[in-house]
């Protein structure tokens, strides 16, 4: 069953039980879904899984702006509907995890100074995808590598 499929029939299923809150987010992460298909593209299990990543990432952003503007009602909301877009995503890596695979692309590539930071990144990306933010790699990459080059950046 497809991704999309399956996120249609878990609609459904809070139509039923009268969940607005759940179809809401439900229907927003459909119809980003349905917006993939019209594309042409042929719709993979992986490009279905970036439309997901992309509304979470944009829940985060919002959750954060929302905050910082003292908007706590629409923050929460906002939480609410990632905790529903999680449901669909794969176990987020912990930093721990992130830096012990960072740690052995290190020692693949030999990687020695921040210079090999254009190495370490795609390769570490590509065994990490849909599982860690960007932002939190980076940063585990730069600093192992700073730690590499004795503290030369």
């Amino acid at each position: 069953m497809s991704l999309t499929q399956k996120i249609s029939d878990d609609m459904t299923a809070a139509m039923k039980v009268r969940d607005s809150s759940r179809v809401d987010a439900l229907r927003m992460l459909r119809a980003a879904l349905l917006e993939l298909q019209k594309s042409g593209d042929e719709v993979t299990e992986d490009l279905e899984m970036k439309v997901l990543q992309k509304q979470a990432k944009m829940r985060r952003e919002s959750i954060s702006q929302f905050r910082e503007a003292g908007r706590i009602d629409l923050a929460e909301r906002e939480e609410k509907e990632l905790d529903i877009i999680e449901e669909y995503l794969p176990k987020m890596l912990s930093d721990e995890d992130i830096t012990e695979i960072v740690s052995r692309v290190i020692t693949e590539t030999g990687a020695a100074s921040m210079g090999d930071f254009k190495v370490v990144m795609p390769k570490t990306m590509k065994e990490v995808s849909g599982r860690a933010d960007g932002t939190a790699v980076q940063r585990i990459v730069r600093q192992l590598l700073t730690e590499a080059d004795g503290g030369n950046a």
